[in-house]
């Protein structure tokens, strides 16, 4: 038995960076990995505003739904005990291992980040009846949904560019963090994985298939949701492998043309190909001519240039002068306004 569960061990790597090309670089697996899932039980010693509670699962009253995926789905939950509010992500312990790879990734990464302001607070976790509970704290409402509620009240509606340079900085720092001090990409940079509060703080979430443990087959290959793909990620050119932060960039710049303009910016797709081809073989998307400063019109196109060696990292994005003059605007107001709509 034990052999067994050594040979299973070794399907699985760390992916590290390579600070030089900027590429995730394979290493041995890991074994504080297995220390994640264990002693895991039916309750949780968790933080919160410098307090210590104890959560019991059979406290936790369930208040809605928050949205579902292929592994679990995310409630409201609100803890009897305290009467405080938490998003509870319920994981499936999956018997097969893409599903257990990302379990433990989502995991990983989010307790390696949960000392920064700009990706979603883990607080803890549980384990019963094969599920695996994440305890994370509450937002009000992903930056996809706050698309929908500002663009279905007025079709023609201009969002500030103040509000969405503000927005744009909190994600690439979220991003930023999790490159340099967790050594992972998160490579599934899309609207509904931006999450936003009243308080306007905006923070990245769904870490599971961050570049970091991944199988060894899936290490060079095309993960993300489709839509926000690079195009190197589509189509690599000759003797191009691994990934690099370049590739989240362009996602980056996708999501953040798209919460602009209230569409997103390719035509209506039949079929996977269509959309696949467009991202390769068609000009870079833009920002409507004459409508936004020059400074947004090359933040934008400097995301969404085509050769991945010519798009900036993130350092180089927060130095982008759209981004530099919007790093202290008080989102609050604004997203008070559309948060119930």
């Amino acid at each position: 038995m034990e052999n067994q569960k050594m040979k299973k061990r070794k399907q699985f790597t760390l992916q590290k960076l390579d600070p030089v090309n900027d590429r995730v670089t394979t290493t041995p697996s890991p074994e504080h990995l297995d220390a994640i899932m264990r002693n895991l039980g039916s309750e949780a010693r968790i933080h919160v505003d410098n307090e210590e509670i104890v959560l019991h699962a059979d406290n936790l009253q369930t208040i809605q739904n928050l949205g579902r995926g292929a592994y679990g789905h995310v409630d409201l939950v609100r803890d009897r005990q305290s009467g405080k509010s938490f998003a509870v992500k319920r994981m499936t312990l999956a018997s097969f291992e893409e599903g257990q790879r990302r379990t433990l990734m989502e995991v990983y990464v989010a307790a390696q980040s949960k000392d920064c302001p700009y990706t979603v607070n883990f607080y803890g976790a549980m384990s019963l009846e094969g599920e695996l509970w994440m305890i994370m704290e509450r937002m009000d409402m992903s930056l996809d949904k706050l698309r929908e509620n500002i663009f279905g009240a007025d079709e023609n509606y201009k969002i500030p560019e103040n509000i969405i340079g503000n927005i744009t900085y909190q994600i690439i720092k979220g991003l930023s963090y999790l490159r340099d001090e967790v050594s992972v990409l998160h490579r599934d940079v899309k609207p509904s994985n931006i999450l936003i509060n009243k308080c306007g703080r905006v923070k990245v979430c769904d870490f599971g298939i961050s570049g970091n443990i991944v199988k060894e087959s899936l290490a060079f290959s095309n993960v993300g949701s489709k839509p926000y793909l690079a195009p190197e990620k589509i189509s690599p050119r000759d003797g191009q492998v691994g990934f690099s932060s370049r590739a989240d960039v362009w996602s980056l710049g996708i999501t953040v043309l798209e919460f602009t303009t209230g569409k997103f910016p390719y035509r209506g797709w039949q079929n996977a190909f269509e959309a696949l081809n467009d991202v390769v073989t068609k000009p870079s998307p833009t920002l409507p001519a004459g409508e936004y400063s020059d400074e947004f019109n090359d933040f934008i196109n400097s995301t969404l240039k085509k050769d991945v060696n010519e798009r900036p990292r993130y350092a180089d994005l927060l130095k982008k002068p759209f981004i530099e003059k919007c790093q202290s605007v008080d989102i609050s107001s604004f997203v008070q306004e559309f948060a119930n709509e």
